[in-house]
């Protein structure tokens, strides 16, 4: 500590006036020791600073002898790294993720990882992307790929693939393979694509080696190459094969005819089809009459999704296939073969049907065979449907574009059916209401908006193609039903999830269909929940919280209601979005098509 001052010294330390040089030697002289005192202070501090990190360091090393995950038996640990394989998707060869990274963290669990078959059943295969007519382009600033490069990576690449798929043991395979078509980004103008394709036959002739353990295939292949495969298989019975999702592309300079017949699909065991091809009729076999089968497949398959499908090819699926569970299917005339020469039955039965997805390329009126398809197909199991119009929108009024009309005899014979998904925009209102008043057993409606509908066209339409008021139940001031309104004529008792897309309806519209049904003391079931996806801006006149509101009304009732509200956004919103050297700019979250649920 410094020794006590002089009140002069204590002065100059509260102001700035210019010491005198005897005062400045002076302090100078009273520092001395203190300065001394402190250097040997911080000397000391950092002898046994570095004792300490000498010390721990030491703890470090035989803590490591230690650790739990040392005594983990290797059969645990073996399973713990087969949860670590992505659950959406076949794993990559990429060395940042399982199982590659599992071999690169000691010798120990290289050991484990490389004798776990589990772990090496599954791949994804990313192979050469196609240039169609774009041969001599490639992205401004892109790096050029030496064709001997390319080759040679890709020759590697199947190398690593008969090692990988070497591991796996006997078990059953999922394979999938991304050969997409598109300009590449790194592409060498002077690519030799017959020496690529000739890699790609190899690396087929891989796969074929193994294809009685196929399990699951995701091929995504040009015409030509699928074309190969398919005559590579015609002596294979793939005795596992579960799952199939083809996915093919035409290229211009390649013309096949029809397709041979389809070896993949005749798999004994196959239960799960997805066809998405610019040519999915030639993968569906010719039928001469709708009572013909589709023979050639398999008899077992319970899921099905196609991405083309005709009538006598839609009536032929049905009637070979009894056994379908879950069905997704695009429909479109027959460009050869005339659905005004095919007479549909009256009856086909589907019995366990419990999924329908129905998508149309155009207007109900133009798919003459829709309404008397869906009169003919007696689903009692039924549970879920969905209707989408991908054609966009095709006039300028609610009666040009809601003019598709569903038979109201389909839903009388879905009995069981408890979810329904509808783009409303292309059917009429009076339809949508009937097909409601037919199914009192519903506990789910999503009123969807699959496809846009420009903002001109949206601000034409002068009332919603539905009335949520038509959804509110109707009460005395007691609570209690209003008796001048039948119980009989409430719309949907049972519901518990709704969902509402484009909607114009005010926040205190959908408040009050909401709270219309918070009554657990009711014959009429309790909202769980709600999702709403208004076409406006949010309102701000103060005078209700939408959010708030339901929440505390929710609490009132002593329910628990999940909600999702969300509006359009403002031109600053808008504009902040764009701005991507905004610190707050954040990229757009993928979306994924739902439809895909029927592979589950």
């Amino acid at each position: 500590m410094l020794p006590d001052t002089s009140s002069y010294f204590d002065r100059l330390t509260k102001n700035n006036e210019v010491p005198i040089d005897s005062t400045m030697a002076e302090v100078r002289k009273l520092l001395s020791d203190p300065l001394k005192q402190l250097e040997e202070i911080e000397m000391e501090t950092k002898r046994l600073e570095t004792k300490r990190l000498d010390i721990e360091a030491s703890i470090r090393n035989f803590r490591r002898i230690l650790a739990p995950v040392r005594r983990v038996p290797h059969d645990i640990l073996c399973t713990i790294f087969e949860h670590c394989l992505p659950t959406d998707r076949n794993p990559t060869m990429a060395a940042d993720e399982a199982p590659m990274l599992l071999t690169r963290v000691c010798s120990t669990w290289r050991s484990i990882a490389m004798g776990s078959p589990r772990l090496w059943a599954q791949i994804y295969i990313p192979f050469r992307r196609e240039t169609d007519d774009y041969r001599y382009q490639r992205w401004a600033g892109d790096p050029v790929v030496p064709q001997n490069l390319m080759t040679t990576v890709l020759q590697n690449r199947c190398y690593a693939i008969q090692e990988w798929l070497s591991r796996s043991g006997d078990l059953p395979l999922s394979i999938s393979i991304g050969y997409q078509r598109g300009l590449p980004r790194n592409y060498t103008a002077n690519i030799d694509a017959v020496a690529i394709d000739k890699l790609t036959q190899m690396l087929l002739e891989i796969l074929l080696l193994l294809s009685p353990r196929w399990q699951s295939l995701d091929i995504n292949l040009p015409d030509g190459m699928y074309y190969e495969l398919e005559k590579m298989l015609s002596t294979h019975t793939l005795p596992f094969l579960r799952r199939l999702r083809i996915s093919t592309f035409p290229l211009p300079d390649w013309t096949p005819g029809r397709f041979p017949p389809t070896s993949l699909l005749r798999a004994p065991n196959l239960k799960y089809v997805s066809l998405t091809c610019g040519k999915v009729t030639d993968l569906l076999p010719a039928v001469n009459h709708v009572s013909s089968p589709l023979t050639g497949w398999s008899t077992g398959i319970t899921n099905v999704s196609l991405s083309t499908c005709g009538l006598k090819s839609c009536v032929a699926l049905f009637k070979s296939h009894p056994t379908l569970v879950k069905c997704n299917l695009f429909l479109e005339p027959d460009n050869w073969q005339p659905d005004n020469e095919t007479v549909i039955p009256k009856t086909i039965h589907s019995p366990h049907l419990h999924s329908l997805w129905i998508n149309t390329g155009g207007n109900l009126g133009l798919l003459n065979f829709a309404p008397a398809l869906f009169n003919a197909i007696q689903a009692p199991n039924l549970q879920h449907f969905a209707y989408y119009n991908s054609s966009g929108p095709y006039g300028d009024t609610l009666s040009e574009i809601a003019n598709d009309e569903l038979p109201l005899s389909f839903f009388h014979g879905a009995i069981n059916l408890t979810s329904l998904e509808i783009d409303r925009f292309f059917l009429k209102p009076s339809n949508i209401l009937a097909i409601l008043e037919s199914l009192p057993r519903l506990t789910r409606l999503a009123f969807t908006a699959k496809h846009d509908i420009t903002s001109s066209q949206f601000a034409s339409l002068e009332m919603e193609t539905f009335d949520l008021e038509a959804l509110v139940i109707r009460r005395d001031v007691d609570g209690e039903l209003n008796p001048s309104t039948s119980t009989s004529i409430q719309l949907l008792p049972c519901l518990e999830v709704f969902e509402l897309h484009r909607a114009i309806v005010t926040d205190e519209q959908v408040l009050r269909f909401i709270s219309s049904r918070m009554n657990p003391k009711s014959h009429i079931a309790v909202l769980k929940t709600v999702k709403v996806y208004f076409d406006r801006l949010k309102e701000y006149d103060g005078s209700l919280d939408l959010v708030e509101e339901t929440r505390c009304r929710a609490d009132t009732a002593g329910i628990q209601i999940h909600t999702k509200f969300r509006y359009s956004l403002t031109i600053f919103d808008v504009e902040k979005s764009r701005n991507f050297l905004s610190p707050s700019y954040k990229a757009s979250e993928q979306k994924y098509d739902n439809n895909e649920e029927w592979a589950k």
